[in-house]
Order: structure tokens, then C-alpha cells, then sequence
């Protein structure tokens, strides 16, 4: 995380280009619940860091902002794979803030699992059951 209590220690900052030109950056770690509200200060602080890097971007204006959630898991691993108490239950999850890389990857994935009931080992450290415990009175 980049908070120590209520004191930022640092920001995440990623940056991508878009196939037709665009720059995209973004990026924060803040432990918010699910507040999904834009940080117009955060906003602006991450701009500030990106025209450091990249001179010319201080001259851009912003053309759009945007929030998500970062689904980390506890024990900070993905979570990729079959739900062990449900028949046909699969969940790609605990990417966190690495979803927008590995997220292609770890869609693949999954959907050759479920296309042939075999689980790519790369997988075995992402395997749900790790962080399902059965809960009694469920019906599979």
C-alpha cells in the first residue's frame, strides 16, 4: 500500500499508450472501501508526476479521468480459478492494481480452464481454495 495510517509514503503511477495516440496514465493504492470517487487531487498530483518524466505532457490537457477498485487479495496473490464448494463457479479476481497487464493473460487462462477441465499449472499458487472455506448449510 502507499499509506502508513492516514500519511502517503508514495504513489503508483502506470502509463500506457493507445493504439490510436492517446496517453493514459493513472494509478493510486489507497485503501477507500468501495469509494469509487474521482480524487481531483490525486488527479492532479499524477499529472504533475507524468510532466516530470515526460516534459511535453504539461502542455496536454486532461481530456478524462476515471476511479476503480483494486481487488487485492489478503494474502496479496491473484485469486484465479474454480470455486471448490460450486459445480461451474470460476473467478478471476486479486489482480489488484496489475489487472491491466495480466488481466488478458489471466483471462486466457481461465477460459482454457473451463474450456478443458484441466487447470494450467501456472496456476496452482493462484488456486482458490486457498482463501474458500466451506460455510455449513451450503448446497453445492
Amino acid at each position: 500500500m502507499t499509506h502508513l495510517g492516514d500519511h502517503r509514503v508514495t504513489r503508483h503511477l502506470y502509463g500506457r499508450q493507445t493504439r490510436d495516440g492517446e496517453l493514459v496514465f493513472g494509478g493510486d493504492r489507497q485503501a477507500a472501501g468501495y469509494d469509487k470517487s474521482v480524487d481531483a487531487a490525486g488527479i492532479e498530483v499524477n499529472f504533475g508526476h507524468v510532466a516530470e518524466i515526460l516534459t511535453f505532457v504539461g502542455n496536454l490537457a486532461v481530456q478524462r479521468t476515471w476511479t476503480g477498485l483494486m481487488p487485492f487479495s489478503l494474502d496479496g496473490k491473484p485469486v484465479i480459478g474454480s470455486i471448490p464448494q460450486f459445480e461451474n463457479l470460476y473467478i478471476v479476481s486479486g489482480l489488484a492494481s496489475s489487472g491491466f497487464g495480466r488481466g488478458p493473460m489471466a483471462g486466457k487462462l481461465i477460459a482454457d480452464f473451463v474450456h478443458t477441465g484441466h487447470r494450467p499449472p501456472v496456476l496452482a499458487e493462484s488456486d482458490p481454495s486457498r482463501c474458500v472455506t466451506p460455510r455449513v448449510g451450503l448446497a453445492n
